[in-house]
């Protein structure tokens, strides 16, 4: 009994899995007027100052403005700070 949930569970993640990578690339086709914005953003509860995340021109890949913009996410802090980037 329960090797037959094990099954079903993976074949209804898989499932969702295939049906929201099927879908999606359409959605996204269907309304070019949908513009995706990534918002660089800290957690910093201690606010030790050691992570920052920014937008760098100059440093990424080609793009359609020429800016070559490149997302850096930097932790100067050891493993055990209560921060990320």
């Amino acid at each position: 009994m329960k090797r037959m949930q094990t099954l079903l569970s993976v074949a209804v993640i898989l499932s969702l899995a295939a049906f929201v990578c099927l879908t999606l690339p359409r959605m996204v086709q269907a309304s070019p007027a949908l513009k995706i914005k990534a918002k660089p953003f800290i957690s910093d509860p201690a606010d030790s100052g050691l992570v920052s995340a920014a937008w760098v021109a100059h440093e990424g890949l080609p793009d359609s403005g020429k800016s070559h913009h490149a997302l850096r996410l930097k932790r100067n802090s050891p493993t055990l700070t209560n921060a990320a980037a």
